[in-house]
C-alpha cells in the first residue's frame, strides 16, 4: 500500500490487491466494484492544525501536518463523507495512466506552440521597431 498526501488536500491511498489468492482481498474489490463499500476511514495523529469559526456551532479544523497514520480502511459508512473509495482492474489503471500521459503531451505541446507563437510575434514587433527606426533615420538624415 502507498500512502501520499494529494495537492495538500488529501490522502490519496493507493494499494495492490492479490484478487487471484485471496479471497478477502476478493470480496473487498467486488464491494468495491459493486459500490457497497465507497468510503474511507483513517486514524491518525495530529502534527499542525488551523482552525476556523471557533464560536460556532461547527468550527473547522484545518490539518496542516500529520505525525503518524495508525489506520486507514474502506468501509461503507464513513464518518467523514468526502472520502472516497473506488476498485478499478490493472487494465483499468494502465488506461487511466495512458490518459494521464496523453493529456500531459499535449498539454505540453500546447504550451510549446504558444511559446513558439509568442515568440515569433515578439520577433515580428521587433522587426516592426527596427524597420520605422530606419525609416526615422531615412527622413532625417
Amino acid at each position: 500500500m502507498q500512502l501520499s498526501v494529494v495537492k495538500g488536500e488529501g490522502l490519496d491511498i493507493r494499494a495492490d490487491l492479490d484478487t487471484e489468492r485471496n479471497t478477502t482481498a476478493q470480496a473487498l474489490y467486488s464491494a468495491a466494484d459493486r459500490g457497497d463499500v465507497s468510503g474511507m476511514s483513517f486514524m491518525f495523529t495530529v502534527d499542525g492544525a488551523s482552525w476556523e469559526d471557533l464560536d460556532t456551532d461547527h468550527p473547522v479544523r484545518h490539518v496542516t501536518s500529520i505525525r503518524k497514520v495508525f489506520e486507514v480502511s474502506a468501509c461503507t459508512w464513513p464518518a467523514y463523507e468526502d472520502t472516497t473509495f473506488a476498485a478499478r482492474s490493472k487494465e483499468e489503471a494502465l488506461e487511466s495512466a495512458e490518459a494521464a500521459l496523453e493529456s500531459a503531451r499535449a498539454r505540453a505541446a500546447e504550451e510549446k506552440a504558444q511559446a513558439e507563437a509568442e515568440a515569433a510575434e515578439a520577433q515580428r514587433k521587433a522587426k516592426i521597431e527596427e524597420l520605422k527606426a530606419k525609416i526615422t533615420s531615412i527622413k532625417e538624415g
